[in-house]
């Protein structure tokens, strides 16, 4: 099964990421935690071709990822100049309430989870 993408209907424009682009919380995710793969990165970068707040599910290196266009800045710049930034694909783990109620990222696909081949 494909990625699962959604993207929204009227994307901001990187223009606006220094005042801030409002994009609305992810629920039930984690961040990413740990060196990302050399694949995890390819797949990341193959998703910039998305416009800013677009999500995407998938699975990579057997394991589920969320992840989604953000506004991201160049590093070492500052951050307050519109010239240094950028999108980027800010990646995440789909979680579960584990004990305590504490978010534990899902170590593998659930049922109907897309799949890259």
């Amino acid at each position: 099964m494909p990625a699962d993408v959604s993207i929204p209907l009227h994307p901001p424009d990187v223009s606006g990421c220094p005042r801030g682009v409002p994009l609305p919380p992810l629920s039930s995710v984690v961040p990413w935690a740990g060196p990302p793969s050399p694949s995890l990165q390819a797949w990341a970068a193959r998703q910039l071709g998305y416009p800013l707040g677009t999500v995407i599910r998938d699975t990579v290196d057997g394991l589920p990822v969320v992840a989604r266009i953000e506004c991201h800045f160049a590093y070492g710049a500052h951050p307050e100049q519109p010239g240094n930034w950028h999108k980027g694909t800010s990646v995440y783990r789909p979680a579960a309430p584990g004990p305590g109620g504490k978010l534990v990222a899902l170590a593998t696909p659930p049922d109907g989870w897309p799949s890259s081949a």
